[in-house]
């Protein structure tokens, strides 16, 4: 849908700033709970009694209880972490879309405000809950993951008896996959969020079409999100991706496109 009436409205683009903010507070906890995995493993494997131990199996019931105590312990950090940095994020976010809503609308030049009460509404509550459940949720799957990967190596490596020398390079490369991962997680859930408060503010503002917008970042861009770049859809009839469904600019998992809101001159309604 293209239209040569369309007025266009400034970019929608959400805040590197808050993304960076957000995944520097996830990426410190799992720095300080990866030092703690390998500090107390290589206690273990280092003691002098080890190697005694390991007649009888022990190894495997201390390496366990190692492993089960910091699960519990960063579990709580985790689903603590989850809860203040999610919502400082979306505090954060709601505040961005204020701004540069505003400044899109005046670019349009149209007798178009974002509604004070949309902030108190329950749509935006909804959004707002939606949005952190799911940040939240991807937030506290990290501990348990990452240390029963290590658990797992663990046991791998009292059987061949290589202890240290084959856990160690495992342990350092399970860190770097879950802090890419962090980092990963915090900018899409930023973005996501960005892009669903904005869609519904401009909607309850009374702006029915947006232009999709490709960023042409990304090592592999989707080819239907470069085929929908510049053109116009409505935002209650967003495009279909083979995917993930009907999405809005920003929705879909690692999309970094991005709406402008328009203004069809054309349109009878």
């Amino acid at each position: 849908m293209n239209s040569a009436s369309a007025k266009r409205g400034g970019a929608l683009i959400s805040s590197a700033a808050i993304a960076e903010q957000y995944q520097k507070s996830i990426v410190a906890l799992i720095q300080r709970m990866c030092a703690e995995a390998e500090r107390d493993l290589k206690a273990m494997f280092n003691d002098p009694g080890y190697a005694m131990d390991a007649v009888d199996g022990n190894p495997v019931s201390r390496s366990r209880i190692i492993i089960n105590h910091l699960k519990r312990k960063y579990g709580a950090y985790f689903t603590k972490l989850a809860k203040s940095a999610t919502d400082r994020m979306i505090k954060q976010t709601v505040r961005h879309s204020t701004v540069t809503l505003g400044m899109s609308l005046r670019e349009l030049g149209a007798e178009l405000e974002l509604s004070p009460k949309f902030l108190e509404s329950g749509r935006l509550r909804e959004i707002v809950m939606a949005s952190t459940q799911e940040a939240a949720q991807l937030i506290k799957t990290i501990p348990d993951n990452y240390l029963s990967q290590v658990q797992g190596q663990v046991m791998r490596s009292i059987t061949t008896g290589s202890g240290m020398e084959t856990l160690m390079p495992f342990m350092r490369e399970k860190y770097g996959q879950n802090v890419r991962k962090a980092r990963s997680v915090a900018n899409d859930q930023t973005r996501k969020a960005y892009s669903s408060i904005s869609n519904a503010r401009l909607q309850a503002a009374g702006v029915k079409k947006f232009e999709w917008c490709h960023s042409h970042g990304g090592k592999t861009p989707r080819k239907q999100h470069l085929d929908w770049n510049g053109k116009i859809f409505r935002f209650d009839q967003p495009p279909v991706d083979d995917a993930f469904g009907a999405v809005l600019p920003g929705i879909a998992i690692n999309c970094r496109c991005f709406a402008r809101p328009i203004l069809d001159f054309g349109d009878e309604d």
